[in-house]
């Protein structure tokens, strides 16, 4: 018979949360809620659970290409019978542009 495994529990100090009970304290303040450690899908989970009570979200990421992840992941969590498997027409992405504004640009 093999042993038990011991319990995974965090690190001394740190407060592990549910994506629900994040939501509710998101809901409940009046202000901005900081949530950091986070990694992976997880921001986007948390995002999620918030839009998903009728609350909009504003989810910053680091670069373009963390914002289109974190696009694709919350159409994921975010599909429901009438979007299908997209989430298409809940999430947004706002890219910045193209051209930089240290461009030089001549008028027409």
């Amino acid at each position: 018979m093999s042993e038990a495994l011991e319990p995974v529990l965090p690190p001394e100090g740190v407060h592990a949360s549910r994506l629900a009970e994040i939501a509710a304290r998101v809901l409940a303040a009046k202000g901005v809620v900081h949530v950091a450690g986070v990694a992976g899908s997880a921001p986007a989970a948390i995002a999620a659970s918030i839009a998903r009570a009728d609350a909009r979200v504003v989810l910053v990421v680091r670069d373009l290409d963390e914002a289109r992840r974190a696009f694709a992941d919350l159409g994921f969590f975010l599909a429901t019978d009438e979007n299908e498997d997209t989430g298409e027409g809940v999430v947004l992405l706002l890219a910045p542009p193209d051209t930089s504004p240290w461009a030089e640009v001549s008028p027409d």
